[in-house]
């Protein structure tokens, strides 16, 4: 039952951060340059927020499933989906940092970029040691049979 909670709890919480997140990216077409709308910018930032939310709600969902069927026949599902989760979460502000800075911009202006980066590097890499043991159990099943 604690088990069931926490699958609905991420998967509310991915939800809710896609309906904010979707919410948000569809604001940012508002701004135009001129009366036409001709120059429709928008912040990639929410594009990013809307794929991790999504990686959520689908782990959100699956996990649900297979705590009501009782099946386990999708172990590597949750490093899976941690991994591109993380990716998203690190790669992108991690990337957006240095195209600041390399277009000259001060540093200490996208430090949160920096600092949001390097934490989800780190769950990038524990989602991967994770996923790697447990393909390797997975793998050492399938040889026993």
């Amino acid at each position: 039952m604690k088990k069931i909670f926490q699958n609905c709890s991420i998967l509310f919480s991915g939800l809710v951060s896609l309906g904010i997140s979707l919410a948000y990216y569809i604001k940012s077409f508002e701004l135009y340059s001129d009366v036409y709308g001709t120059d429709i910018s928008f912040n990639s930032d929410y594009i990013a927020a809307i794929l991790v939310s999504l990686c959520l709600v689908i782990f959100g969902v699956i996990s649900i499933y297979q705590n009501i069927k009782h099946k386990k026949e999708n172990i590597l599902l949750a490093p899976s989906l941690g991994i591109v989760a993380s990716a998203i979460t690190s790669f992108y502000p991690l990337g957006y940092f240095f195209k600041q800075l390399g277009k000259g911009k001060q540093a200490g202006d996208y430090l949160n970029y920096l600092f949001i980066g390097l934490v989800a590097l780190g769950i990038f890499f524990y989602f991967i040691f994770k996923f790697l043991s447990e393909y390797s159990k997975v793998e050492t099943f399938k040889k026993e049979d």
